[in-house]
């Protein structure tokens, strides 16, 4: 499990690296933005969200889309504040949420913990 997460975190940094070379940018460091909260739900649990994206866009207009997730240091609060507005002003659509338990989502962080402390003491003898 472990090696397919890297895999994939490596993956997903070289495609949202190539999009932003390929894309470039569209929008100057002055476009006002757009934030909306959002809720969706992943197997019973609410999960709160953001997306950012330039105001005036238009629903023909097609933007590239950058989902940050952030990771065991913070919550979407971080990525709010520290990055999701700048690639916005790049021209990017941007989603950030907290994973489930984390921040403003709900979920079954202690359920986990316990199963996993439980498998952890019986393996320990």
């Amino acid at each position: 499990m472990i090696k397919f997460l890297s895999s994939l975190f490596t993956k997903m940094t070289v495609a949202v690296s190539s999009i932003m070379l390929l894309a470039g940018p569209t929008f100057s460091a002055d476009t006002p933005l757009n934030h909306e909260a959002v809720t969706f739900w992943s197997a019973g649990a609410r999960m709160q969200g953001d997306v950012f994206k330039p105001s005036g866009l238009t629903p023909e207009q097609k933007l590239p889309g950058i989902l940050l997730i952030h990771g065991w240091g913070g919550n979407k609060t971080n990525l709010n504040r520290m990055y999701a507005p700048q690639f916005a002003e790049l021209g990017f659509v941007v989603m950030t949420f907290d994973l489930r338990s984390w921040g403003q989502s709900d979920g079954g962080y202690a359920e986990g913990l316990k199963l996993a402390q439980q498998w952890f003491v019986e393996h320990l003898k």
